[in-house]
């Protein structure tokens, strides 16, 4: 019953929410893409994880070290839209995790009771999220405003292999994973 009111509560939301429609489409787009491709990101030497209801210091070595990485910053500004992310990247995670060379990374920017307390333990997703409390992930990299390029394919050398949200774009999605089967069979 609870996941049926938070159902219904996020679809009611999906409507009203005007933040994502408001970047949707944008006429730079491909300079922007061609700016960010090879683009090393940056991150903290360490960082808070959220992860089964514990929030617990990270060292983000082993992030950094891994082969391939799908990068993604969720947004802060609209419940509904976390929501929806953070279903998409569950669902995902199940369908396409390929062992240990591949790694979701999830953060959140700013103040973070909202996600920990209410999203994630009732949702009952158990996906782990960099709480990026100061926002440095976001100004360390100069990372746009527009969230449709929020999401990344990182090499092993955390460069951009790729830029765009694919949650919403089936084709940018099967691009995702073809480049994520490629470099693992390579790797």
């Amino acid at each position: 019953m609870k996941h049926l009111t938070i159902l219904i509560i996020l679809l009611s939301l999906l409507n009203s929410c005007k933040f994502i429609n408001r970047y949707r489409y944008s006429s730079d787009t491909e300079e922007r893409i061609i700016k960010w491709y090879q683009k090393e990101i940056i991150l903290p030497d360490s960082i808070i994880q959220f992860h089964q209801g514990i929030k617990k210091k990270i060292c983000l070595r082993n992030i950094a070290n891994s082969d391939v990485k799908v990068f993604s910053i969720l947004g802060n500004d609209c419940p509904t839209c976390t929501i929806s992310q953070l279903l998409f990247w569950d669902r995902f995670i199940k369908e396409y995790e390929k062992g240990s060379g591949f790694q979701l990374v999830l953060v959140y920017p700013g103040p973070n009771d909202y996600l920990c307390n209410i999203l994630l333990e009732d949702l009952g997703i158990q996906i782990p999220v960099l709480l990026d409390e100061n926002c440095l992930i976001l100004s360390m990299n100069n990372i746009f405003e527009n969230p449709e390029y929020h999401t990344l394919l990182l090499d092993s050398e955390n460069k951009v292999q790729l830029l765009g949200d694919f949650s919403t774009n089936k084709d940018l999605k099967v691009l995702y994973v073809e480049e994520i089967e490629k470099r693992l069979i390579r790797d």
